[in-house]
């Protein structure tokens, strides 16, 4: 997942562009949070992403199958995302694993790795898109266990 994130931003970085914009960004975020808490007379930073939704592209790197409730992330990130942003959204697909395979789940389960969702590669896509996703690109990665990429936008309402 890093290698994906490394070369879609990797020219922004070579120059200067990237880093006048993130200053800007965190400029415009921190003036707009601030004037914000002072009018409602609150001392609150969650509400910066509220505040400006200039947030274009979301990662949720290998998690969905270990939160206890991934409908309710997928709506938060929805909630948050500009309407024409992307959510990357990778994660291990094990439910049609080998008994290796399996037995690996078993022994991370007993270390304390939650495994909350268990879905095959068909299942996660179908997922996404049964909570309002349309996913644009998919692709399988064996492994130990296979993990299932998914780049998805908002799906048209």
């Amino acid at each position: 997942m890093t290698a994906v994130f490394k070369h879609e931003l990797r020219m922004y970085f070579r120059s200067l562009t990237a880093y006048v914009f993130g200053a800007f960004l965190l400029a415009f975020t921190g003036i707009g949070a601030m004037l914000y808490n002072i009018q409602a007379a609150v001392s609150n930073f969650e509400f910066v992403l509220s505040f400006c939704s200039l947030v274009f592209v979301v990662i949720v790197s290998n998690a969905l199958h270990i939160v206890p409730q991934p409908e309710k992330a997928l709506a938060e990130i929805r909630r948050v995302l500009k309407d024409d942003g992307v959510l990357i959204a990778p994660t291990f697909t094990h439910a049609g694993n080998s008994f290796t395979g399996k037995v690996r789940a078993f022994f991370m389960k007993l270390a304390g790795f939650p495994l909350h969702s268990k879905w095959t590669s068909a299942e996660y896509l179908r997922f996404l898109r049964q909570n309002s996703w349309t996913v644009r690109k998919s692709a399988v990665l064996k492994a130990s266990f296979p993990l299932t990429y998914a780049e998805c936008v908002k799906m048209e309402v």
